[in-house]
């Protein structure tokens, strides 16, 4: 399996590019084979609120470049259970617009997305809970989410890797 690299760069945290591992705190996945990479600079945070009775927390970041849409989102939710999925949503002039369902990788629900379909000017996130079900709407929200702007956040990807490329 593809490992991916994330270095997440804050006034508090600056990670030089290397080509060796390298073991920093949490913001970092390290990987142990060497993939090509592209640098991403996704210039907002977003700030979530837990909106559901579970508990839950995450993280992520949004930005565009090139006419793309890219978005990066990482959560501790509890296990959604048989026949549900967690699900990711970018609002767009008042328009929803998936980012597809998210991914378990390492005890986190992640949502990797990237698009020249959806339009560049997003307002807000929005992690919903779905039944399997094949409807295309969202349903119940678990996480609302606001970007707000940051100097200096520097993701380095695989955007071969297997989960870009599904």
């Amino acid at each position: 399996m593809k490992k991916i690299t994330f270095a997440l760069l804050t006034s508090l945290l600056v990670i030089s590019a290397c080509s060796q591992p390298v073991e920093v705190e949490e913001n970092v996945i390290t990987e142990t084979e060497e993939q090509p990479e592209q640098d991403l600079m996704l210039q907002n945070r977003i700030v979530l609120t837990n909106v559901s009775a579970d508990p839950a927390e995450g993280s992520g970041f949004y930005g565009t470049m090139e006419d793309e849409t890219r978005l990066f989102a990482s959560f501790d939710v509890v296990d959604p259970g048989e026949d549900f999925f967690y699900e990711g949503w970018l609002v767009c002039e008042g328009k929803p617009y998936t980012t597809n369902a998210l991914t378990l990788n390492e005890g986190k629900y992640e949502n990797i997305f990237v698009s020249t379909e959806v339009p560049t000017n997003c307002q807000k996130y929005v992690l919903t809970i779905e039944p399997d079900d094949n409807d295309p709407a969202p349903a119940d929200h678990v996480m609302d989410g606001v970007f707000e702007g940051v100097a200096h956040t520097e993701v380095s990807l695989d955007w071969n890797d297997e989960r870009f490329t599904q």
